[in-house]
């Protein structure tokens, strides 16, 4: 019964933790003098996609990649083919700072024409 008692309170601390974590990046200004580039590689066919983020982490950033993968939302076509290969690495290319969302937006552009030609 003791033993109960513990598991529920673990189970209710955690799930406040979590909720505690979403609200507060969903609450946090994004600050965008923290931009930078990365690139998605695949090892099979070297095949590389640039993108641009103001997430502190890159980790954190290829982790919502797979998980959209998984759950098959839309995705850029050359990002859909690195990750079918299932054996691909995100890497840090530069630091971009960016002053709003229509300047990173122009860097993203930018990036995806690059590549394309």
């Amino acid at each position: 019964m003791r033993r109960e008692r513990k598991n529920d309170f673990y189970y209710i601390v955690i799930f406040l933790f979590k909720n505690i974590l979403i609200y507060y990046n969903k609450t946090m200004p994004i600050d965008y003098n923290q931009s930078k580039i990365y690139k998605l590689v695949s090892n099979k066919s070297g095949k590389e996609w640039f993108n641009i983020t103001t997430t502190a982490r890159l980790c954190r950033r290829l982790g919502v990649h797979k998980l959209n993968y998984k759950k098959g939302n839309k995705q850029d076509k050359l990002l859909k083919e690195i990750m079918d290969d299932d054996d691909y690495y995100i890497e840090f290319v530069e630091d971009r700072p960016c002053k709003n969302k229509e300047e990173l937006n122009k860097i993203k552009h930018q990036l995806n024409v690059t590549v394309a030609t």
